[in-house]
């Protein structure tokens, strides 16, 4: 049974559990579920990504994942959530059976949150006498049942004696990035879609939203580190990712919306100087934030926003039409143009309101004198080839600033935000396309040779084809990581004495041996 506070809602309109918890570490308040739906409280029908944390006001009203490729026939296989009217994604990793025994008691709930303050006590405290590992250590959900059809590695863990097993009572610990932490698991393979009618890809979507208490914009930022597991035998192309936003910054009726595609960012403000009125919803005044979504780890492939009606502009109502969406088209098929309404123009593009609205520069809904309104956007980034039994992983942060009374200023306040953002996951986070200090998500064998053990200066590998390397010490910290297009390489060793973890991953297996460095 979890310890921490969860709240089991059960819509009977679209017959869904989820699990929900309020990541509040630092002056955001951001609404956590295991459905595909974020920011948002559907029972209440209220926002619910609140800044400042306590304020009761709130920037974002729902945030949705939307994802599709093709198989080998060209057919689009899809699952996108907006408001949670309809079900796409479903709590818990891929398995055979949902409702066992089994499933129902480990994963009905598939949001486990935890503090680093923890995982670091237990790492100090683990081999202590009498000591009690914390229950959100206890739970973490590190191995998956096989003969469930569940995956053997599920959340990423720091596996100290390299036994494939997560064990926290000799030593494990959850592998987590920033202060504070929330990890979700879901598939979209449970059940038909009923949001967007789209075919089941047969993946398994890992969400770990985290945040930092700081001094700076950090303190106001929350990140997501996206993982998405093809557990399936088919192989998709031109397969995209997308975060969809219904950003109502206080009063819903006066926003507009923009992207920057140099910074990869897709962005809301209010269309007014003054954010007023909107019964049940608390305005922010005359200092209405900007706030948006930055791909920190992939380049922005589209940005759109779309009406609440139909037509070519409207809410997608089919698969195919969420993919266009996806891949920078209008529902109907359309090439967006640049200028005006971004439809009958000559010059296409893929980017709507790519311009910058306070210095009046490009095309944004300023430069259009648009009428401000409810908006709704899609940003996606191209992920290429998804194919059986692999993973694409994305990085992400939602960002937020109304350090200025000047509404159009703000959105200047916002690019430099996002700058410092994108500085600090340069610099501190490791990127996605490098391997985890935990075990690999695939447990084939891997024959790998490497000398000499213990090394000093140099160690020299031969894997026999392309591989990746991770080199962490026994706490999980990465010391040495990068790519090898060649088959064996040398590496220079440069650190202090002591055990080490060689993990080796290609696309055929994985190997994991211990490497004293003296």
């Amino acid at each position: 049974m979890r310890l921490f506070t969860l709240f089991l809602l059960i819509f009977s309109n679209f017959a869904l559990t989820q699990s929900v918890y309020n990541l509040e570490f630092n002056n955001v308040l951001a609404r956590i579920q295991d459905n595909g739906v974020f920011f948002q409280n559907p029972v209440m029908s209220q926002a619910a990504y609140e800044f400042p944390k306590g304020s009761n006001q709130f920037a974002i009203y729902s945030m949705g994942y939307w994802m599709g490729g093709k198989d080998v026939n060209s057919q689009v296989h899809l699952a996108g959530q907006m408001y949670g009217l309809g079900s796409d994604y479903f709590p818990g990793p891929i398995a055979n059976d949902y409702n066992s025994a089994y499933y129902q008691y480990n994963f009905l709930s598939s949001i486990w949150p935890i503090s680093k303050s923890t995982i670091d006590d237990h790492i100090a405290n683990y081999s202590t006498q009498g000591y009690t590992p914390d229950q959100s250590i206890l739970n973490w959900p590190g191995n998956g049942n096989t003969s469930e059809g569940v995956a053997a590695q599920l959340a990423p863990y720091v596996d100290v004696n390299q036994n494939q097993i997560y064990d926290p009572l000799n030593g494990d610990y959850p592998l987590i990035i920033g202060d504070f932490a929330v990890y979700t698991i879901m598939n979209d393979a449970a059940n038909i879609h009923t949001e967007s009618g789209g075919e089941i890809l047969g993946v398994e979507i890992h969400s770990m939203f985290y945040q930092y208490t700081t001094n700076d914009d950090l303190n106001n930022t929350t990140f997501l580190h996206l993982k998405i597991y093809n557990r399936g035998t088919t192989t998709y192309n031109d397969f995209i990712y997308g975060i969809w936003m219904d950003p109502d910054i206080g009063y819903a009726q006066n926003d507009f919306v923009g992207c920057d595609t140099l910074r990869n960012l897709g962005f809301a403000y209010n269309g007014e100087s003054t954010d007023n009125g909107g019964s049940g919803q608390n305005p922010y005044g005359t200092s209405p934030p900007a706030v948006g979504a930055v791909f920190l780890s992939d380049s922005m492939h589209a940005f759109v926003y779309h009406g609440t009606g139909g037509g070519s502009q409207g809410t997608p109502t089919t698969p195919a039409q969420y993919y266009l969406y996806l891949d920078g088209l209008w529902n109907n098929g359309a090439p967006f143009t640049y200028g005006g309404t971004g439809l009958g123009g000559t010059d296409t593009t893929t980017y709507i309101f790519s311009g910058n609205p306070n210095s009046g520069t490009g095309w944004s809904e300023v430069t259009e004198s648009n009428a401000p309104g409810d908006r709704r956007f899609l940003m996606s980034t191209y992920l290429g080839e998804l194919t059986a039994y692999s993973d694409k992983c994305v990085d992400i942060g939602f960002v937020i600033n109304n350090d200025s009374s000047d509404h159009l200023m703000n959105v200047e306040n916002l690019f430099n935000t996002t700058d410092f953002v994108q500085d600090f996951y340069d610099n501190n986070i490791t990127p996605c396309e490098q391997i985890t200090a935990s075990i690999p998500d695939y447990n084939t064998e891997l024959k790998i040779s490497f000398y000499p053990n213990p090394a000093e200066d140099n160690l020299y590998i031969n894997v026999g084809t392309p591989f990746q390397y991770l080199l962490t010490d026994l706490k999980g910290a990465v010391v040495l990581a990068g790519n090898s297009n060649e088959s064996s390489t040398y590496l220079n060793i440069d650190m202090e004495t002591g055990m080490y973890v060689l993990q080796i991953k290609t696309e055929n297996g994985f190997a994991v041996e211990k490497l004293q460095v003296k």
